[in-house]
């Protein structure tokens, strides 16, 4: 099955936009613009003698036109000792994890990871080690269009999985075997229907057909990671409907909040009660997250069919936030 939004993101990647150096024939270059820091960082580290490319969602947005903005994570050579003493301001974000923060003098925050590859997974985190080489990194990245590195330096791209050509064709597809990445980390699902949403991607079957077989365990995921994940398609999809309907479909909605899979199929006027949450939540800006998930969940009480629904939609909601761990302060603070 595959699943399509709609937008034009696929469009965004000319063929031009890649090309190969005559001195290196089918080893893409690019220009991706990172800030002025990042190359210097990068500069450094290689100088020292520690191979360092960009990598994660900072390339992939630029090879796709939306690189301003992001933030750019490097992944080196070099283990988190050596980050540290190669520069002076530094800040330990990760060092279990191989990272550190390095302070640039534009005072941002460029995160310096050790390349690594999983040792040992249990679907909901793994048990990683320090690796030498960009490719061994890339292959413990979930889909390909996220396990595209670029050199900083040489402007070369090296895209072992076929990132880039997906992101030319709109196709999100997993790094190597769907069903053993989601085993892997289940939170991928998820992840998955958010880039499909965000993108306007239409998901690889094979990746598809993985996640729907793998939603009825998402449970085991922790409050926390599910929450961050829905909060970041209510900040990051425009339309939070593109990826909120693949929850639906894929079987995710009904495995993490079944208050809003009650709503599906029960008539509310010429739609259903879950296409009516949808259109309210699309209706609020993206800046405006609280007003979003207010949106999603304002008339959750409905299937209930009991006069003055909102009280008892009230409750599911606060029952809802409860489980996920939402702040008593608010919804990331008040507006």
């Amino acid at each position: 099955m595959k699943i399509t939004a709609s937008n034009d993101f696929a469009k965004l990647l000319p063929e031009s936009s890649l090309r190969s150096p005559p001195d290196a024939p089918g080893a893409p270059t690019a220009d991706l613009r990172p800030p002025p820091e990042v190359v210097r960082i990068a500069r450094r580290l290689e100088d020292a003698g520690y191979a360092t490319w960009a990598v994660g969602g900072a390339v992939r947005d630029a090879l796709a036109g939306h690189g301003e903005g992001k933030d750019w994570d490097l992944a080196t050579a070099a283990r988190p000792r050596d980050v540290q003493r190669l520069f002076r301001k530094t800040i330990p974000v990760g060092l279990a994890h191989g990272t550190v923060g390095v302070l640039g003098a534009d005072n941002r925050l460029v995160e310096v990871t050790t390349f690594r590859r999983d040792v040992e997974t249990d679907g909901r985190h793994a048990k990683v080690s320090f690796s030498d080489t960009v490719e061994e990194d890339l292959q413990r990245r979930d889909f390909t269009i996220n396990a595209v590195a670029w050199h900083p330096l040489r402007h070369e791209v090296r895209d072992p999985h076929g990132g880039v050509p997906d992101l030319r064709d709109g196709l999100l597809r997993t790094v190597g075997d769907a069903r053993e990445r989601f085993r892997e980390d289940r939170l991928r699902v998820l992840r998955a229907l958010r880039f499909a949403g965000r993108f306007g991607l239409r998901v690889d079957p094979a990746t598809w057909e993985a996640a729907r077989e793998a939603a009825p365990e998402l449970p085991l995921l922790s409050a926390e990671r599910v929450r961050e994940e829905l909060m970041k398609v209510l900040k990051e999809v425009k339309r939070p409907s593109d990826s909120l309907r693949l929850y639906a479909s894929s079987g995710a909605l009904a495995a993490l909040y079944p208050e809003l899979q009650a709503c599906v199929g029960v008539p509310d006027g010429d739609e259903d009660v879950w296409s009516h949450l949808l259109r309210t939540a699309d209706a609020a800006p993206p800046s405006r997250i609280p007003l979003r998930l207010t949106g999603l969940l304002h008339d959750v009480g409905k299937p209930l069919g009991v006069d003055g629904h909102a009280g008892a939609g009230a409750a599911l909601a606060r029952g809802m936030m409860t489980r996920l761990k939402f702040s008593n302060a608010g919804v990331y603070g008040t507006e």
